[in-house]
């Protein structure tokens, strides 16, 4: 009897396991926050000199950074800053690239800087190419680091020595007086935005709705506290964005979303970019706009909190609305498209730009 008694508890057991939804299996891909010191660093002197970031950080941290360095940075701020799809001409080598390799010391940038300035004056790129290449075949699912670029920038290689030695007398100060403080900061977010991600199958659900794979296991936000007031979720690669750590954490986890979805669209972006049908700077409000009109669908929020009132949002999520609702299996490249020429026909009717 006892026997018989365990066997329909064991069979009472499973039928619950089996029509439970408590599963605490994680998600095969995974949006994860991290803390990392080089991507902090590297913006740390930007901030510092007020260069695409004006906040009290500068204030706060100005000491950290020699006054020589930080005017030799502003003078040179044109070539260093970035955003709404546009940058200097230094922004990839100085800021993107060695960020998302996350150089992890001071050695390591001497490194990185030796190399790069052995390729100017030898004008042999190879070196510092097979270095670094395994990160730069990662970011052929986004933007490599060319050998035709480092070329383009060789007449600013006086002007990148100069930056890369401030890079490395600044590195000591910073470790000693900023990063520790920042890093708790840091940590703080990022255990909660991972708490909040954790089982949400984000990427999976972004995968389903515009039919496209995310191409990495993981989407990695790198939090850094230097870019308030500026430029935010920085794109370094495929997988790997820098956001500011102390938004509203609404707006953070829906934008965060939303540059999931920007990153699994980017090659819907080059593809009818490639067919040279719009100027560029019209086409990325389409694009941007297009992943905002998904991430509505996504998180089931029609009113996000952000907003892009430089790309025609609002305008281009009723476009999105009407064209999807008519066609719920249409590609995002059609959609991009049709939305596109809808929004800037109608723009040209009535006189606007």
């Amino acid at each position: 009897m006892k026997i018989l008694t365990k066997i329909l508890l064991l069979m009472l057991l499973a039928g619950f396991l089996a029509g439970c939804n408590c599963s605490t299996q994680k998600p095969e891909k995974q949006i994860i926050a991290v803390v990392e010191k080089c991507p902090n660093y590297i913006f740390h002197l930007l901030a510092v000199a007020k260069v695409g970031f004006y906040s009290d950080y500068a204030d706060q941290y100005k000491g950290s950074v020699l006054p020589e360095d930080i005017a030799y940075i502003q003078m040179h701020g044109h070539l260093l800053s970035f955003g709404a799809g546009s940058s200097g001409e230094l922004v990839p080598i100085m800021i993107s690239f060695p960020s998302y390799i996350n150089l992890k010391s001071k050695d390591a940038f001497e490194e990185y800087f030796s190399l790069l300035d052995s390729g100017f004056q030898t004008n042999d790129f190879q070196p510092f190419l097979e270095r670094y290449a395994p990160y730069n075949e990662r970011l052929n699912a986004w933007f490599p680091i060319e050998e035709e670029y480092l070329r383009s920038i060789a007449k600013y290689k006086e002007v990148i020595a100069q930056l890369a030695k401030i890079h490395l007398r600044n590195y000591a100060s910073y470790e000693k007086e900023v990063w520790d403080a920042e890093k708790a900061k840091l940590d703080n977010v990022a255990s909660k935005i991972n708490d909040y991600f954790e089982n949400r199958d984000i990427i999976s659900k972004w995968e389903a709705v515009t039919g496209r794979e995310f191409k990495f296991g993981n989407y990695y936000i790198i939090l850094c506290s230097a870019i308030k007031n500026g430029p935010n979720a920085n794109s370094l690669g495929y997988e790997r964005n820098v956001f500011y750590h102390d938004a509203r954490f609404d707006y953070m986890t829906q934008f965060i979303s939303h540059e999931t979805g920007t990153h699994i669209l980017i090659d819907v972006l080059k593809e009818v970019y490639n067919s040279k049908e719009f100027e560029n700077g019209v086409l990325y409000g389409g694009y941007q706009s297009l992943a905002k009109f998904y991430n509505t669908i996504i998180l089931r929020n029609k009113n996000l909190e952000y907003s892009m009132p430089n790309f025609h949002d609002q305008e281009y999520l009723e476009i999105y609305d009407e064209i999807y609702h008519k066609n719920r299996n249409i590609n995002p490249a059609d959609l991009l498209v049709k939305g596109t020429e809808t929004l800037y026909k109608s723009r040209l009717k009535s006189g606007s730009k």
